[in-house]
């Protein structure tokens, strides 16, 4: 048995497909990214292939050349959308070759990158674009607000509030922003033992500006109520 040496070397890495944000992984991090890149590269071999799954499962003595290999991508440009959660994709380009990658193959890949430390941009877009994908990329600060208020053992009150500022900053379009504020306040009553009713109301705001389109606002309100099953009668109060 000989021990098999592995130069895994990416290129580029793309976490969106907004500005370009490189990186570079070690570790177990690079082990699973050049095993998911290399799977889908037409420049590594079928025997280089079987290598770099045998070492992602763990296999590291077995009969092979001593000759160290690179994996190599130009770039990787992956995305996931909260409004779809069904929705991965990732690009692979290597050289003029690309690869489109959905569904669990995606998110695996997106994830190793997310765990890699890549960092990446936020995106906002319409579910019924024009385009394939009718996203606006840009650096995107983000403010949450958080008060969860429990009234001894018989009520819980939750209110949250979240906003994304898409700029155009970083961005692969020079042109417009976009605002997206969420907000919900929920309430929920212990009617008896571990019996409880809950009332959600979530509110949404989203607005857009672009020299092209001019300014548009969309706002969206829901009220929920759901029964709840309390594992406990302090709603989920600990004792420090």
């Amino acid at each position: 048995m000989k021990a098999v040496t592995l130069s895994a070397a990416l290129a580029t890495v793309l976490l969106t497909a907004g500005a370009a944000q490189a990186g570079s992984a070690g570790g177990f991090a690079a082990l699973s990214l050049a095993e998911q890149v290399g799977l889908n590269s037409p420049g590594v071999s079928i025997s280089h292939k079987i290598i770099l799954t045998r070492f992602q499962n763990g296999n590291t003595t077995f009969a092979s050349s001593n000759a160290p290999f690179t994996v190599t991508a130009s770039s990787i440009d992956c995305g996931a959308s909260n409004v779809d959660i069904t929705h991965y994709h990732c690009t692979l380009t290597f050289g003029s070759p690309t690869v489109e990658l959905t569904g669990r193959a995606a998110q695996q890949l997106y994830a190793t990158l997310v765990e890699a430390g890549v960092p990446g941009d936020g995106a906002a877009g319409t579910i019924h674009g024009v385009g394939e994908r009718d996203y606006h990329y840009g650096l995107t600060p983000q403010a949450l607000l958080a008060l969860r208020l429990v009234l001894g053992e018989r009520a819980a009150v939750e209110v949250s509030a979240r906003d994304y500022y898409v700029s155009r900053i970083a961005s692969t379009e020079d042109r417009g922003w976009e605002n997206i504020a969420r907000a919900d306040a929920g309430v929920t009553l212990r009617v008896f033992r571990n019996h409880a009713v809950a009332v959600k109301y979530i509110y949404s705001r989203r607005e857009a500006s672009y020299p092209d389109l001019g300014d548009r606002v969309q706002t969206r309100g829901t009220v929920s109520i759901f029964y709840t099953y309390l594992n406990d009668k302090k709603l989920g109060v600990v004792q420090w």
